[in-house]
């Protein structure tokens, strides 16, 4: 029996935009150790998700709802490179405590909405060097099984100036608007006042700044 569509417009970006609030809640849950609750989230996130994608849900053919529009999507690759139509989550990563975090959650986004994954590896070096190398192949190894598609690249930053953490924000904004991405990964390691004062926050600097969804990881 062929299932009809009931999930379309604006019904079908609110699921999509759970589905990644969702998860980011499911993970933080999780790490916690509040299993049930992150599990629950989690299927939350993955319901909201399948709804998204494939435009159906049992509950609006129970109550008799359709949100769809006229049209039944085709294929992408019936009519199009699909290539051309596959945006990027992009992942700024540093050497810090966070980082593996930063990793997990943008693999589960990239494999949540079938998207590629370009990391931004941070660093303060001109050029890359040792250091720079060994943690760029760190993360490709970290990446390397994810059966999510990805790209390593290398971006200098200066945080050797006043309020250093809002200009390095403003420069993975910046990386948002220069390639195709779709949604922005960073990570947030707690301050105290001074610093907060001093630096400023990168994460809040990208997430006010960007034109895409932005999703903050907290350290554990």
């Amino acid at each position: 029996m062929e299932i009809e569509t009931n999930v379309g417009g604006t019904d079908r970006v609110v699921r999509a935009l759970a589905a990644v609030v969702l998860t980011v809640v499911a993970v933080g849950l999780l790490r916690r150790g509040s299993r049930v609750t992150g599990v629950l989230a989690l299927s939350g996130a993955l319901g909201a998700g399948f709804n998204a994608v494939t435009c159906v849900c049992g509950i609006n053919e129970a109550l008799g709802i359709d949100t769809s529009t006229d049209w039944i999507p085709e294929p992408i690759s019936s009519y199009v490179d699909t290539r051309s139509w596959i945006m990027s989550v992009l992942v700024a990563v540093a050497d810090d405590s966070v980082r593996d975090s930063v990793l997990e959650v943008a693999v589960r986004l990239g494999r949540g909405f079938g998207e590629d994954l370009y990391v931004v590896h941070l660093t303060e070096e001109t050029s890359a060097g040792k250091e720079t190398r060994s943690l760029q192949e760190e993360v490709r190894e970290k990446l390397a099984n994810s059966s999510v598609d990805h790209a390593v690249s290398i971006e200098h930053v200066e945080r050797n100036q006043p309020r250093s953490g809002q200009r390095v924000g403003q420069q993975i904004a910046d990386i948002t608007s220069d390639v195709d991405v779709s949604h922005a990964v960073v990570g947030h390691r707690s301050k105290d006042l001074l610093e907060r004062v001093s630096k400023g926050n990168t994460a809040f600097a990208v997430a006010d700044a960007a034109d895409v969804p932005v999703t903050v990881v907290p350290e554990s």
